[in-house]
C-alpha cells in the first residue's frame, strides 16, 4: 500500500540543492541511468523521483509493493532495510571514488553523485516492497516530518507491474526562533557561495552546443546507437564463424555418378560436365569410371571411319615439336593476360600465426573501444567493462604481417613477368564491392609496384566481386589468361565466389585461376577447381613468397628463354 506522510511547513520554503546552476532533482533521471549501468537497478531506485503536486510535491518510485516508513517496521525488518540502504550508499561512494580516479570528465559526474549522497542527511528512509527508497533527498536544509498519526495517513493501492508508488510532502520541519533562523540562513548563504565558486571552477561551462542536460541526453542516444551497432557486429561475427563452407564440387560429382547408376542418358550427360574435365587427380579416376559405364551399359559407338593407308615411303616427315615463343620474339597477341587479386581486408594486418578466433576477438574489442572513445565521458561510464580484457594485439600484429608478406611476394612476381604481359590489379578492400585499380602495361611496372605498396588493410573480403572484376581485365577467349588470387580468408560480403568462377569459366574457357591460400582456409578451393587452376597453401611467413611465385609461373617466360 502506498502511504502518504504529511509535513508541516509550506512548499515555498523548500530549498533545493543545486550544482552549477542545476538542481540535483532535475538531473535525477540521468544520474539514475549511470547508477543502473554501473551498480544495478536497486541503486537507481534508491533515490525516489520528485513530481510537483497541488499540495506540495510527490516522491514517487517505479517499485511495487507496500510503502511504509522505516519507523513503522518491526526490529528485524528495520535492521534489514537499514543495512541494505547503508550498503547502497557505500556502493555509490565507491563509484564516486572510482570516477574521480578516471579523470576530470568522470570527476564532474562524481561531484554530482557525491552531492546526492550528502543530501541524504536530510532525507527519510522508506520501505517499498521490502526495498529501501529515500524520500526528501536533494534538499538544501534538513527536513523533519511532523508527527504522523494513523488518522492523518491515507493509503492508496500500489500496482506491481511498474506502477509508481507515491509519498507526498507539503513542506519542511517546524519553525524555530527568528534569531536561530537568521543564523542558519547566514551559514547557508556562506556555504552556498563557497559551493558555487567550487563547482563553477570544477564543472564544464555551458557552451553553444547545449547545456549539460542536453549533452547527457545526447550521450544516452549515442550509447543506444553504439549498443545496436555492437549487437550487429557480434551477429555478423557469429554468422561469419558459423557460415558453412561451399560444397566440394568433386564430392557432389561423385554423388551424381552414383545416382546415375546404369542410366545411359545421365551417364552421357555427366561425361560433358565441366567439373569432370578438371585437372585434379581424383577426376581422372572418375572420368575412367564414367567412360567404363557408358561402354558397358550403352550401345556401342559407331565404328571409326576407315583411314586410307599411306606407305611409309610416301608418309610426310613429322613436324618438329614447337616450343613456346619467347618474349620479344612472339607477337603481342600471343602473350598471356595476367591479373592479381590482392586481399586487403582487416585480417591481413595480422601475422600468419594469428588464428581466426584471435582475429575476431581483436576486431570486436577495437570496435567497442572506438565506439566508447567517440562518446567521451558517458561512453566510459555507460560502457563499463563491455569491451572485456584487452587481447595481446602487439603479438598478433607483429611484423611481418600478412599484408607485408603479400606485398613483397606480388612485387617480386611483377618484376619477373615478361614486359609484353599486361597486368591487371584488383584490391579486396571493402564490402560490397572490390576495387578494380586498373590494367598496367609492361612499360608501367613502377606505377603498379607503387600502387601495390600503397594498399592498406581496411574492410571486408569481397572475394566474389574481386574475381568478377579481375575477369573483366583479361581475355581468356582468344588467348590464355591467368588470375592469381592472394587471400587469407573467406567471402565476407555475401557474394558467391564459386558461382562467379563457374560463370567466368563458361564465358572464358582459356581462363584459369590460381589461389595463394595464406594460412590454409580453403576459401578459394572451388575457384581453382572450377577454372582448372591450383591452390598453393602458405602456412607460414616463409612460404608466402614461394607459393605466390609458383602460382604465377605459367605467365612467366618459358624455361628455355634467356
Amino acid at each position: 500500500m502506498a502511504q502518504q506522510v504529511a509535513f508541516s511547513d509550506d512548499n515555498e520554503q523548500m530549498q533545493w540543492r543545486s550544482v552549477s546552476g542545476q538542481r540535483l532533482i532535475d538531473l535525477r533521471e540521468k544520474l539514475a541511468t549511470v547508477l543502473r549501468a554501473r551498480l544495478g537497478l536497486d541503486h537507481a531506485n534508491f533515490f525516489s523521483k520528485v513530481v510537483p503536486s497541488q499540495d506540495g510535491i510527490s516522491w514517487r518510485t517505479a517499485l511495487g509493493g507496500e510503502v511504509r516508513p522505516v519507523g513503522e517496521l518491526d526490529d528485524a525488518d528495520r535492521e534489514r532495510l537499514e543495512r541494505r540502504a547503508q550498503q547502497i550508499r557505500s556502493d555509490v561512494a565507491g563509484l564516486v571514488a572510482a570516477f574521480r580516479d578516471e579523470g576530470d570528465a568522470a570527476g564532474s559526474v562524481a561531484d554530482l553523485l557525491d552531492a546526492m549522497l550528502e543530501s541524504l542527511a536530510t532525507a527519510r528512509l522508506y520501505s517499498v516492497g521490502g526495498r529501501p527508497v529515500m524520500v526528501g533527498w536533494g534538499m538544501g536544509q534538513s527536513v523533519a516530518p511532523a508527527a504522523a498519526t494513523s488518522a492523518a495517513a491515507t493509503t492508496a493501492a500500489a500496482t506491481s507491474g511498474g506502477a509508481e508508488a507515491a509519498v507526498s510532502t507539503t513542506g519542511l520541519a517546524g519553525r524555530s526562533g527568528l534569531g536561530w533562523a537568521f543564523v542558519v540562513l547566514g551559514l547557508a548563504l556562506l556555504l552556498a557561495l563557497g559551493m558555487w565558486g567550487y563547482f563553477r571552477w570544477l564543472m564544464p561551462h555551458p557552451s553553444a552546443d547545449g547545456t549539460l542536460d542536453s549533452k547527457i541526453e545526447n550521450a544516452r542516444r549515442d550509447a543506444a546507437s553504439t549498443a545496436a551497432k555492437l549487437s550487429q557486429r557480434k551477429a555478423d561475427l557469429a554468422r561469419m564463424r558459423c557460415e558453412p563452407r561451399p560444397p566440394d564440387p568433386i564430392a557432389l560429382l561423385k554423388k551424381r555418378i552414383e545416382a546415375a547408376g546404369d542410366d545411359c542418358d545421365k551417364l552421357k550427360g555427366l561425361s560433358g560436365d565441366p567439373v569432370l574435365s578438371g585437372r585434379e587427380a581424383p577426376l581422372a579416376g572418375l572420368r575412367e569410371q564414367v567412360a567404363e559405364r557408358i561402354a558397358k551399359q550403352c550401345s556401342p559407338p559407331p565404328p571409326p571411319p576407315q583411314i586410307a593407308r599411306v606407305d611409309d615411303d610416301k608418309r610426310p616427315p613429322p613436324k618438329p615439336i614447337q616450343k613456346a615463343a619467347c618474349p620479344g620474339k612472339r607477337p603481342k597477341t600471343e602473350a598471356p593476360d595476367f591479373a592479381l587479386v590482392f586481399d586487403a581486408s582487416q585480417s591481413m594486418k595480422f601475422s600468419v600465426s594469428a588464428s581466426e578466433q584471435e582475429i575476431d576477438r581483436v576486431l570486436e574489442w577495437q570496435a567497442v573501444r572506438q565506439a566508447q572513445s567517440s562518446m567521451g565521458m558517458f561512453g566510459r561510464l555507460l560502457g563499463g567493462s563491455i569491451a572485456g580484457r584487452r587481447p595481446d594485439i602487439e603479438r598478433l600484429t607483429a611484423e611481418p604481417t600478412r599484408i607485408t608478406l603479400a606485398r613483397k611476394a606480388t612485387e617480386a612476381v611483377v618484376r619477373r613477368l615478361p614486359s609484353d604481359v599486361d597486368i591487371g590489379l584488383v584490391a579486396l578492400e571493402n564490402c560490397p564491392r572490390a576495387q578494380a585499380i586498373g590494367r598496367f602495361p609492361g612499360g608501367n611496372r613502377s606505377a603498379l609496384i607503387g600502387r601495390i605498396r600503397s594498399i592498406r588493410p581496411s574492410g571486408g573480403t569481397a572475394l566474389a566481386d574481386g574475381l568478377l572484376q579481375a575477369g573483366r581485365l583479361v581475355d581468356g577467349v582468344k588467348k590464355d589468361a591467368l588470375i592469381v588470387l592472394v587471400s587469407d580468408g573467406r567471402e565476407s560480403c555475401k557474394g558467391d565466389p564459386c558461382k562467379v568462377a563457374a560463370a567466368l569459366k563458361a564465358r572464358k574457357p582459356r581462363l584459369r585461376v590460381n589461389v595463394v591460400d595464406i594460412t590454409g582456409t580453403g576459401a578459394g578451393n572451388c575457384i581453382a577447381r572450377i577454372t582448372g587452376g591450383k591452390v598453393f597453401t602458405a602456412r607460414n611467413a616463409g612460404q608466402v613468397g614461394r607459393m605466390t611465385e609458383r602460382a604465377a609461373v605459367d605467365a612467366m617466360a618459358p624455361a628455355h628463354c634467356k
